[in-house]
């Protein structure tokens, strides 16, 4: 061989080994010495079969060599043999070789030990297995424990989306990062559209000046506590507030802070009615013993003034006719006159507080006399219409539905400069309807915001208050055809 060429393949350091058609060795470098153990003169000659390839793998060699013979190329892993008999794995390029007429000619074969190659690869492999168990057992933990913080935040979710009141988390930056349903339906927004919004985007400028002192107190660790009105979303209402701003502690860092927010317009709502009720009630009962004190004094100076005058004149009537010595028919006339007078005072005074009617004949009769007196006394056209009752109807409602009509017609005598009154008397299903109609100028019954109530107010409110104390209701409105309509509904029930 041309020393260049040998210099050359003894400098390659994968074994190099030449064979005949047969598989006789024709040349082998000296990486081939080495990784066989044959010296380079004692394998010439030798069957490729015999030097290298172990028991086991002969006929493995044999199919090769087949294959080669055929012109084809052969590139694998093969158990080859050292000299002292160790078997090892190698990496085996076999390439037939031709002459320039193309006729086989040869084998030239290149390996090299891949021994320790294996073993790092098995390695690796051992190591890949071993990291691969880890992240799945990893893997199994995290999703595990994602799959329990989904199941925390879905219970978190699900209880205050139905808590009735707004729940939010707030950064230090003012950014939004959770928020429930009740916050989501206020301002109108979706859940992707308030994650990460920030609070002066969400309230608008006007409402953000407002509540910006109080989150950075909450940002200082702060809790606050104060009300709010805004109009929600899909309201034109004003709505009334009361919000929470509490502290997120990390460490001793404020990070944010929570923002519980609950709607207490009805609450207000309630509490002013509550004062306004209070107040009339004051003013009910103030005006309850002013009236008291006014009867007491009205029929104590009826009682002085005119039954006391009259009955002083005919005692000095009757004593001047006693030292008369003569019957003194005018003056016992006189006595006589000032006597029914008298008389028919006590009896005015009597029926004004109470009028036999109700207590002898019943409701229907007590109210077409009521009807009748005022009437003459206004000046009214009076019309009263009453359905047959099917009894006499218990004495805590007659009494209460006479002084409704009592204190309505008295309304209407003095402020509605009425023409025309009508008082109906029927029975609606199980209830008993008293209705008060007159022509006159009409008012407004409700008022939007407290007011001091005066006397006719008084009247309003104690109808409604007769009404109640028996079970019933009181409705006061004012006729689109001018005049006033007070209804009292209540309970049809006959006494004993």
């Amino acid at each position: 061989m041309n020393l260049f060429y040998e210099t050359l393949l003894n400098s390659v350091k994968q074994a190099v080994i030449a064979t005949d058609t047969e598989g006789i060795i024709t040349y082998m470098n000296h990486a081939a010495e080495l990784l066989y153990g044959w010296q380079s003169n004692d394998a010439l000659g030798r069957s490729i079969l015999a030097v290298t390839v172990p028991q086991t793998s002969q006929a493995q060699a044999q199919e090769i060599l087949t294959q080669l013979r055929q012109g084809r190329d052969w590139l694998g892993e093969f158990l080859v043999q050292h000299k002292d008999g160790t078997i090892f794995l190698a990496e085996v390029q076999d390439t037939p070789m031709f002459d320039p007429q193309g006729k086989f000619i040869g084998v030239i074969g290149v390996s090299s030990d891949i021994t320790e190659r294996k073993r790092f690869e098995a390695e690796i492999e051992q190591h890949r297995h071993h990291l691969q168990q880890l992240v799945e057992k990893k893997t199994m933990a995290l999703d595990g424990a994602l799959a329990a913080a989904e199941t925390v935040n879905r219970f978190v979710k699900t209880i205050t989306d139905h808590v009735p009141a707004m729940i939010g988390y707030w950064t230090d930056e003012l950014r939004c990062t959770f928020s429930n349903q009740g916050y989501i339906d206020w301002f109108g927004k979706t859940a992707e559209q308030m994650r990460g919004i920030h609070y002066r985007e969400m309230l608008g400028d006007e409402l953000f000046r407002f509540s910006e002192p109080y989150m950075r107190a909450a940002l200082r660790g702060e809790r606050q506590q104060f009300e709010r009105t805004s109009i929600k979303a899909d309201d034109s209402a004003s709505h009334t507030s009361w919000i929470h701003y509490v502290p997120d502690y990390n460490g001793e860092r404020v990070c944010g802070f929570f923002a519980l927010a609950s709607d207490i317009t009805e609450r207000k709502r309630m509490e002013l009615e509550a004062l306004r009720a209070s107040r009339q009630l004051q003013a009910l009962s103030n005006r309850l013993i002013e009236v008291q004190e006014e009867e007491r004094r009205r029929i104590s100076r009826e009682l002085h003034a005119e039954i006391g005058q009259a009955l002083t004149a005919v005692t000095l009537q009757l004593k001047t006719a006693r030292q008369s010595q003569r019957t003194d028919a005018e003056r016992i006339d006189q006595c006589i006159m000032i006597t029914e007078d008298t008389l028919e005072r006590v009896r005015d005074m009597s029926l004004n507080l109470r009028p036999p009617h109700l207590d002898d004949l019943g409701i229907e009769a007590a109210l077409r006399w009521l009807l009748q007196r005022q009437a003459q006394a206004a000046g009214w056209q009076a019309e009263i219409v009453i359905d047959p009752l099917p009894g006499r109807v218990a004495t805590e409602i007659e009494t209460e539905c006479f002084r409704i009509a009592q204190e309505a017609l008295t309304n209407a005598a003095r402020h509605a400069d009425a023409k025309h009154v009508r008082v109906a008397l029927r029975i609606a299903g199980k209830n008993l309807e008293l209705t008060v109609r007159d022509d006159g100028i009409g008012f407004e019954p409700e008022q939007k915001h407290p007011r001091p109530v005066g006397r006719s107010g008084l009247g309003l409110i104690s109808m409604k208050e007769r009404a109640q104390i028996i079970g019933g209701k009181l409705s006061i409105k004012r006729r689109d055809e001018g005049g006033t309509e007070i209804v009292a509904t209540v309970p049809l029930r006959c006494g004993d």
